[in-house]
């Protein structure tokens, strides 16, 4: 983060619903940091496939793909 301030990151299936909701809030200023565990916003397992997460702040608005694959 370029400067302390609101942000929010979510994650979104290829058809634009959101999965989940992984932060909300205030965030500091630098780096931080968030992990997904491939869980929707039930709790539920997603499928495997492609996803997008987002992060909105006042001065940014970035998306990037992500795969989650499942091993047996």
């Amino acid at each position: 983060m370029a400067r302390n301030g609101s942000a929010k990151v979510e994650v979104f299936d290829l058809q634009g619903r959101i999965v989940r909701t992984l932060f909300k809030g205030t965030a500091k200023v630098g780096q931080n940091e968030l992990s997904w565990n491939g869980t929707d916003s039930a709790g539920s397992e997603v499928a495997t496939g492609v996803y997008y997460v987002r992060l909105q702040t006042a001065d940014e608005d970035l998306s990037r793909r992500v795969v989650v694959l499942k091993t047996p």
